[in-house]
């Protein structure tokens, strides 16, 4: 570790793998995310990492721009898990799994109809 940089946090570790699992959900490069998110590439390999920790409004944004609930990146922290959740292991097994389809305009209508039923989620969620 270079001298003077803190040693990363569980809870940076684990925010970062879930950045970095959100962004390959969403099929978009380090580059692309970074484009999202306002910052460079490398900041998003340093959040990912748990090299950097993103503030809370970046968290924000970063959780409002991908439809994801922010409560999905504080996931296991206050039990200090080190085992990925059972959602997480889920959700990297069909990332995978969805990695492995080749033909272009099946995956692209998987993402639409995941997207939509997203959508609908976050409405009824919402309206409550």
């Amino acid at each position: 570790m270079p001298p003077g940089r803190e040693p990363r946090s569980f809870a940076d570790k684990s925010i970062g793998m879930k950045i970095r699992a959100r962004r390959m959900m969403l099929g978009l490069t380090l580059q692309q995310f970074g484009e999202l998110l306002g910052v460079s590439y490398q900041r998003v390999y340093k959040y990912e990492r748990g090299i950097n920790s993103m503030s809370a409004g970046q968290l924000y944004e970063l959780a409002q721009g991908s439809g994801t609930p922010v409560e999905y990146f504080f996931e296991g922290l206050e039990t200090n898990e080190r085992q990925p959740l059972p959602r997480q292991k889920w959700l990297f097994d069909v990332m995978v799994s969805l990695g492995e389809i080749q033909d272009e305009a099946q995956r692209a209508a998987i993402g639409h109809l995941v997207r939509s039923l997203s959508r609908v989620s976050r409405a009824a969620r919402r309206s409550h």
